[in-house]
């Protein structure tokens, strides 16, 4: 069980907002760190190919280093489960053609592996659109996304200007195949495509020796344009074709001279051999070219930032704007949720997400509160106690309001006496907490009605036959908290604060004899109220424990007014009296997380219920009461 820091308390009862128990008994001990999928590690490259790297190594893929992630989500067996769980939801036959690479099967490596995987299929959605929509692709659409899978899988595996050649002259592969082997000898494209005819250029250019002349280059692209029948002169160039020779020039000084390591250098690097294939495809066509070739930066920029939302959103928008009618409806939430998963900072926010897979809500169900409980304890054969408590509410970041309500009954029997005392009440709290760490501040306002009954029946020689006192309380608190969150596995809350109460209470007494008595009267006086709340995990993701603790005290002035019915007569008398009350209720939960499902956890507690009264005309009275019962919560602490 692990606590929230960012999310605000609910209800004073309440218990901490639910998170996803993927299957009953998944979370087990965590394992120690496993190795990436061997699916993806690169063989060597074959030989006469670019310079390859592993894409699973590649800045664009590795997720950003993250202090706060627990170790056992980025690679043990936590993670692990997550994963499993996520694939098992998403990876349906119309999803998987889209995340051939982040549906394969997968062997272990936890949140990285999934963050690696996920990013290669959002970087190489040019290739599977490409793949998927094939000849039936119109020429300037085939370009632009020829060109921009040549770029992203150069900055995924070979960042050179060689290898970004030997890539645009080659057709796409797979995103499993790619990563597999990266630098396969896979087919050619045909080499009219004006793509193909710019990677010969960029070839020509490579080819020419250090220092060579304006002329040279001219006539080296001349003869590759004819060789490639794009023009029928080898010995010179067209005017407007030599024209923009000394701008596909610059561009390849410019290129050569990007070098890429770190991830923040390969958003410049690819929008310098983006340049380049413009500059190389303008040449090809004779005129500023028309091939769009800023696809493959809008991909790798949110990657190299490790923003796989971001790449998410540039990857679909690319897809839908190339081919609408595409996309399966559901691709975009999967997807968004798997992202939101590969980069959870821990395993709360993980399972959070994970929810909206297993349980179709929206995001909006992730800050629903439920608490329900319910108990009953028979204490003999003649004794029954019973007590039940439900909320439901909503919360923010900072903000949150629950509607809640609780109802209590004790009956208690013995040779003098039956007593029977109903307690309901509801009401609405809402509260704001602060932004902060492990110590936070809240203040919250509560309003409420309450309704308390109890009727007394005498069975002794000399005792009232039949007596009833009903009390209906509304009352409005303010209450300040502060609490504390070190870590996700402990909490502790406090509230005091206090408001007004006001009371309509109404005593009737049946003694024996045929005097009846019934009383009439109201009151406003204040309330204090306490609150506390303990939370552990006793065994983390099996048994977690909370305590709760709720006390109230007031103060009521009985200003009655008492009429007296007896044989043939009615009289009257007024009386003023100072009452002390106090309610208190202490809970013990032991909550099942190793049974957690969908953010719905059961439990069991224990606990006692006091009630006392102090008035000058009867003195001190009380009883306390055992309850025990079961429960089922999807709440914030």
């Amino acid at each position: 069980m692990r606590l929230e820091r960012s999310t605000a308390l609910a209800h004073a009862g309440a218990q901490r907002r639910g998170r996803l128990a993927l299957q009953p008994g998944a979370w087990l001990v965590l394992a120690a760190a496993t190795l990436p999928s061997p699916a993806f590690a690169a063989p060597a490259r074959p030989a006469g190919a670019p310079r390859c790297a592993a894409p699973t190594a590649s800045p664009l893929t590795r997720r950003p280093a993250d202090s706060a992630r627990p170790a056992a989500l980025e690679a043990g067996a936590a993670g692990d489960l997550v994963v499993r769980e996520l694939l098992r939801a998403a990876c349906t036959a119309p999803h998987a053609r889209w995340l051939p690479a982040s549906c394969a099967p997968f062997e272990g490596g936890g949140l990285a592996e999934l963050h690696s995987r996920l990013a290669l299929d959002l970087g190489r959605a040019p290739s599977t659109l490409l793949s998927r929509s094939g000849s039936g692709t119109p020429p300037e659409q085939r370009s632009a996304l020829l060109a921009a899978s040549a770029l992203v899988d150069v900055a995924l595996a070979s960042p050179s200007v060689e290898g970004l050649a030997w890539r645009l002259a080659r057709a796409p592969e797979g995103a499993a195949e790619f990563a597999a082997d990266p630098c396969s000898d896979r087919a050619r494209i045909s080499s009219a495509d004006p793509v193909a005819v710019a990677a010969a250029l960029l070839e020509v250019l490579l080819a020419l020796p250090s220092g060579a002349q304006p002329a040279d280059a001219e006539a080296a692209i001349a003869r590759a344009l004819a060789n490639a029948r794009v023009t029928g002169n080898a010995e010179a160039l067209d005017p407007a074709r030599r024209a923009l020779v000394p701008a596909l020039r610059r561009a390849f000084t410019d290129a050569q001279a990007q070098r890429a390591a770190p991830a923040e250098r390969l958003p410049a690097l690819v929008r310098a051999y983006a340049r380049l294939v413009a500059a190389a495809l303008s040449v090809v066509e004779g005129r500023p070219a028309d091939t769009d070739v800023t696809l493959a930066p809008r991909l790798v920029d949110p990657l190299a930032r490790g923003d796989l939302r971001g790449a998410t959103a540039a990857a679909l928008g690319l897809v839908r704007a190339l081919a609408p009618d595409s996309l399966p409806e559901s691709l975009a939430v999967v997807v968004e949720v798997m992202s939101a998963v590969a980069q959870a900072p821990d395993e709360d926010a993980a399972r959070a997400a994970l929810v909206r897979l297993l349980v179709p809500l929206g995001p909006w169900a992730e800050h629903v509160l439920f608490d329900a409980n319910l108990g009953a304890v028979r204490l003999d054969d003649r004794d029954f106690t019973f007590a039940g408590d439900a909320l439901l509410g909503y919360q923010g970041e900072a903000l949150g309001i629950i509607a809640r309500g609780a109802l209590y009954e004790y009956d208690f029997t013995s040779d003098q006496r039956i007593v029977q005392t109903t307690h309901a009440e509801g009401g609405l709290d809402a509260w704001w907490v602060s932004s902060g760490s492990a110590w936070r501040f809240e203040l919250r306002g509560e309003g409420g009605v309450s309704l308390l009954d109890t009727t007394r029946i005498g069975l002794a020689p000399g005792d009232t036959p039949f007596a009833d006192e009903t009390s209906l309380l509304g009352r409005g608190l303010l209450l300040a908290a502060l609490r504390w969150q070190p870590s996700g596995d402990a909490a502790a809350g406090l509230w005091l604060g206090g408001g007004a109460q006001y009371e309509d209470y109404t005593p009737l007494a049946v003694p024996r004899g045929g005097v009846v008595t019934l009383a009439s009267e109201t009151s406003l006086t204040a309330i204090a109220q306490a609150r506390l709340r303990v939370q552990l995990a006793l065994v983390p993701r099996w048994v977690g424990l909370r305590l709760r603790a709720d006390v109230l005290r007031y103060e009521v002035r009985r200003d009655r007014e008492l009429f007296v019915v007896g044989p043939g007569a009615v009289t009257s008398s007024a009386t003023s009296e100072q009452t002390v009350q106090l309610e208190a209720h202490g809970r013990v939960f032991l909550d099942a997380e190793v049974a957690r499902l969908a953010g719905f956890v059961p439990g069991v507690f224990g606990g006692v219920d006091h009630y006392s009264v102090d008035a000058p005309s009867a003195g001190a009275t009380s009883a306390t009461a055992p309850v025990f019962g079961g429960g089922i919560r999807r709440v914030t602490f």
